[in-house]
């Protein structure tokens, strides 16, 4: 999260390399809450990312690679 609390990213590191690389990226522009509890999923190939991207809080499913991501609580229809 960076100090005005805009921007939060989810960083991956490798432990033997120190290599660390970006994953996702979430943004806004007045404020995001802090997302401190990733729970990781198929044996760490996925985590569950709590956002508000859309306007609505949401849960979604990341890939480690951040190349895929899942809404998994849609808007029931009106």
């Amino acid at each position: 999260m960076n100090r005005l609390q805009n921007t939060d990213r989810v960083l991956l590191a490798d432990a033997v390399t120190g290599a660390v690389r970006t994953v996702l990226v979430e943004r806004d522009s007045a404020w995001l809450d802090i997302v401190d509890d990733v729970q990781w999923l198929g044996g760490n190939a996925r985590f569950l990312w709590v956002s508000e991207r859309d306007g609505w809080r949401h849960v979604y499913l990341v890939s480690r690679d951040g190349k895929t991501v899942q809404l998994l609580t849609p808007a029931p229809s009106t």
